[in-house]
């Protein structure tokens, strides 16, 4: 995945839990209930639409934490 937001992305299907570290300020989160098609969707969207609405409409619809480092 290319993007100029999301440094790296991963997904753990037991949990459904998607971990994505962001490139702006390094942080790394976890968000929680994440399906499967929505990780995909994520990985496969074109970079320019990975835009700063794109994670907070993830924001708004699953919980999530800060991983610390």
């Amino acid at each position: 995945m290319k993007s100029e937001l999301i440094k790296s992305i991963g997904y753990d299907q037991q949990t459904n839990h998607m971990e994505v570290e962001y490139r702006d300020d390094g942080k790394i989160f976890v968000y929680f209930g994440v399906p499967f098609s929505t990780f995909k969707a994520l990985v496969r969207a074109d970079s320019s639409k990975i835009k700063s609405a794109g994670a907070e409409w993830i924001r708004l619809r699953h919980q999530y934490k800060h991983k610390e480092a």
